[in-house]
């Protein structure tokens, strides 16, 4: 199967699910229905922006029923880094409750989570990369996570808005629709190993690295997207 991926624009959020399933959206519209309401969690439309500037509100990180968030949307709980405390449950952060949250940033893991890595508390919920939201780590244990943010664990999912391969895991590249080679349009994509390779039919392509490869599956497994269907015009290599 080829591994190019259009890029996927995250749109305003859809209608509250009934399950507790997580909406994509940049905002979302509030159902009426309070069970409803009450069921569903929203991952933020801007992750990465998220993720490199750790500019969160109260209003984002707080539970419902607090002076943050009355009534609104709320984030996933996130048990391994906010045991929770007096009216807030565990999964949010304490300050929700005492009315003295950080407007730019969500406070670090809490009480005996203190000692979890920053990442646990610095990254928005991101369901297209973590099953739940965040690391496992995070969500049972933060203490027990290890230094650096593990790698993506969401059942094949791909996180968007990549534009480099430095964006993406250590086993991933950032792959961008065919011909672009660039921009803010990729998605962090697993690279293929060589059995994934086997039995690909072999039509030349050019990578974005200006390499002609004998077709896109070893183009991908290089850690580079296609620029085009045959020769490179400026062809470094063959691969």
């Amino acid at each position: 199967m080829k591994l190019v991926l259009s890029f996927l624009t995250i749109s305003v959020a859809a209608a509250a699910s009934q399950d507790g399933s997580f909406i994509r959206g940049g905002s979302a519209s509030v159902a009426s229905d309070d069970s409803a309401a009450a069921a569903t969690h929203v991952i933020p439309g801007d992750i990465f922006a998220g993720l490199a500037s750790n500019n969160f509100t109260p209003q984002q990180y707080c539970p419902r029923d607090t002076k943050y968030n009355s009534n609104g949307p709320e984030w996933p709980p996130e048990n391994g880094c906010y045991p929770g405390t007096g009216s807030i449950p565990s999964g949010w952060p304490k300050c929700c409750d005492n009315d003295n949250c950080p407007n730019t940033h969500r406070p670090l893991c809490e009480n005996s989570m203190a000692a979890a890595p920053s990442y646990c508390a610095d990254m928005a919920p991101d369901e297209s990369c973590y099953d739940g939201g965040w690391p496992t780590c995070c969500l049972v244990d933060g203490t027990t996570c290890p230094n650096n943010r593990p790698d993506c664990n969401a059942g094949g999912n791909k996180r968007s808005g990549c534009n480099k391969n430095s964006d993406c895991q250590s086993n991933e590249y950032c792959d961008f629709p065919d011909g672009t080679c660039g921009g803010n349009k990729g998605r962090c994509t697993t690279i293929p190993s060589g059995e994934d390779c086997n039995g690909v039919t072999n039509t030349a392509v050019c990578g974005c690295d200006d390499v002609k490869y004998k077709n896109y599956c070893k183009a991908n497994q290089s850690g580079t997207s296609i620029q085009n269907e045959g020769d490179c015009s400026s062809e470094l290599a063959f691969e």
